[in-house]
């Protein structure tokens, strides 16, 4: 399964958490995909661009509150992948 993640910016705690669930998905045989802004937390992700995010996974993983949430929604919303939200 391929697994996007987008991150609350400034908030360490998201980045934190992304890097350890990142490295348990990866453990499962799961792939990853971030915007560059997220990828330096989370080792072996593609680095993507917002538009391309969406086609790119199959679920998206937001860590970060109600406006990170938000966005994430608008990232995938053409592509109907489901997100996980983590506040």
């Amino acid at each position: 399964m391929r697994f996007g993640f987008l991150l609350k910016r400034g908030k360490p705690e998201a980045r934190e958490i992304a890097a350890d669930l990142g490295a348990l998905l990866r453990g499962q045989g799961c792939s990853l995909a971030a915007r560059a802004d997220d990828a330096g937390a989370l080792p072996g992700a593609r680095t993507v661009s917002p538009e391309e995010l969406g086609g790119a996974i199959d679920a998206l993983v937001v860590l970060g509150g109600d406006g990170t949430f938000l966005l994430g929604a608008g990232l995938v919303a053409d592509h109907g992948g489901p997100l996980f939200g983590v506040n």
